[in-house]
């Protein structure tokens, strides 16, 4: 159905209603057909009435219903003095059932509207705390993306050693902040002096620490430990022997 067409309910018995019959007694089929194409003008009025006022609004009409000027004139009249179809006041006609049928419509249609609209606000509200939850959740999370972020850049903490600021805090707190500052300059050193690079700077200072307590746990020859951290790995034996990329 097109956007522009109204609907309006009507009986499916109409063509036997009594008036109805007396009318089509007179103007049979062409009559009844005039009947519902006025019917349908009058649906598509705003207050469901049509102008009548002067000659040129019958003749319009008479066109619209394809029919003769003349003939529909007597048609209207007979159908509002004789058959009471139509009433007619103040220069309009209009359809008495019509109108009532329309009334009755128009108040369902109203409250139909009334009640959708309360029923979304109420949607409308009971979905705002959970559109607020939901909002403060994306926060959250984009707030731990940013910090996880600035945590996964990596900072030169020492020449030519990267470490980001978790691996930074996790060396410090494994072995202290001096002994750390001692296996940066150590790797930094190494680095320097041999060009060779590693994937994690991190985790090649781990390697070392694993070694050292193990090279810790053996008896040298002479009965005695040697001395092991990061100058000792350094000046005591060879880095490659302890240092490696993970």
């Amino acid at each position: 159905m097109p956007k522009n067409a109204y609907y309006f309910p009507h009986d499916s018995n109409a063509s036997r209603d009594p008036n109805i019959l007396k009318m089509r007694c007179v103007y049979q089929a062409e009559g009844y057909g005039w009947y519902w194409m006025i019917i349908e003008l009058l649906r598509e009025q705003d207050n469901y009435k049509l102008s009548i006022a002067d000659e040129c609004d019958c003749n319009a009409i008479a066109m619209h219903c394809y029919a003769d000027a003349e003939r529909f004139t007597n048609y209207l009249k007979d159908c509002i003095e004789k058959f009471h179809l139509f009433s007619r006041d103040d220069g309009f006609l209009w359809s008495e059932s019509l109108t009532r049928r329309m009334k009755t419509f128009d108040e369902r249609s109203e409250k139909a509207r009334l009640n959708a609209l309360v029923r979304w606000d109420s949607k409308a509200t009971a979905m705002q705390p959970q559109c607020d939850g939901n909002a403060k959740e994306r926060k959250v999370k984009e707030i731990k993306l940013k910090e996880s972020k600035v945590k996964e850049i990596k900072y030169e903490v020492y020449e030519a050693v990267f470490f980001t600021s978790k691996q930074t805090e996790d060396l410090v707190n494994k072995c202290g902040e001096a002994v750390a500052n001692e296996w940066f300059k150590a790797l930094s050193l190494h680095l320097l002096s041999t060009g060779k690079k590693y994937d994690s700077h991190y985790h090649t200072i781990l390697n070392w620490i694993r070694r050292r307590d193990l090279e810790q746990t053996k008896i040298p020859g002479n009965g005695s430990k040697r001395e092991r951290g990061p100058g000792g790995i350094l000046n005591q034996a060879d880095p490659d022997k302890f240092r490696g990329a993970v």
